[in-house]
């Protein structure tokens, strides 16, 4: 109130100067009202640039300022906006720790500090208990370093983002689990060993009669000669015996080899 008085005080009580009714303005407004907006401003509608918006992430990486990042990265809906913050992960490389880190560690506050346990009952009484702007948005923090692990399978070499991956991986709620258990996946198939070469790849000759088959790590059945999973029951549709389609080779399923 103080600065309230101080500011307007003087126009309190001063007395305002007669006007007479010749010389009061009749129609015309004052000069200073007839600019009401400045002609540089942008209309409402304008759209926001996309390349300007990833280097204000870009920004915010280097920064460490997670919060702003993931604010950032909902400005423009879209997947070009998500595809952008993985490609800023993917060049900052720590910062995509530093998000995986405060991810896993704001997911446990919730579920074991708030929630006692349960993270759907945290996820409210968190609500409550911050401001907006606080609350992490665990389901974009996943979703992104899901979208990064997709454009370099190599993040998950960096332990501390898979074990924040895996200690979400569980979470109640669909977007946070399904996009840690799909970056884990990306993980694994990116560094599973290759498969040795068939023999038909070593140009050996295709074996007749019925073989043992092989089992693929999925758990289903492979041609022993040229390693495909593309195949038929034969003779019939009840048989244990499998035609491979790309190669003809007659193969069994109930004698396998790894």
């Amino acid at each position: 109130m103080r600065l309230f008085d101080r500011l307007f005080g003087k126009a309190r009580t001063s007395t305002p100067a007669k006007i007479s009714p010749e010389t009061r303005p009749r129609t015309s407004p004052a000069p200073t009202q007839q600019k009401v907006q400045p002609a540089t401003s942008a209309p409402p509608t304008a759209k926001i640039d996309l390349p300007q918006s990833k280097a204000n992430m870009v920004q915010f990486a280097q920064g460490g300022k997670t919060m702003e990042f993931l604010r950032e990265s909902l400005r423009i809906r879209g997947s070009e906006t998500s595809e952008a913050a993985a490609e800023v992960l993917v060049s900052e490389p720590t910062f995509a720790e530093t998000l995986a880190i405060e991810l896993a560690t704001f997911y446990t506050y919730v579920r074991d500090q708030l929630g006692q346990g349960n993270d759907i009952t945290g996820e409210v009484r968190v609500k409550h208990l911050m401001k907006p702007e606080e609350v992490m948005d665990m389901g974009r923090a996943a979703h992104l370093l899901m979208r990064a692990m997709r454009r370099d399978p190599s993040l998950g070499n960096r332990t501390t983002i898979a074990d924040s991956l895996r200690r979400v991986e569980h979470s109640s709620d669909q977007f946070v689990s399904g996009n840690a258990v799909e970056a884990l996946r990306i993980f694994r198939e990116a560094n599973r060993p290759a498969p040795p070469p068939s023999p038909q790849q070593l140009g050996q000759a295709k074996p007749s009669g019925v073989v043992p088959g092989r089992r693929s790590p999925s758990g289903g059945y492979l041609c022993p000669y040229c390693g495909k999973g593309n195949f038929e029951p034969y003779p019939s549709s009840g048989s244990p015996n499998r035609r491979c389609k790309e190669c003809a080779t007659v193969f069994s399923t109930t004698s396998l080899t790894s």
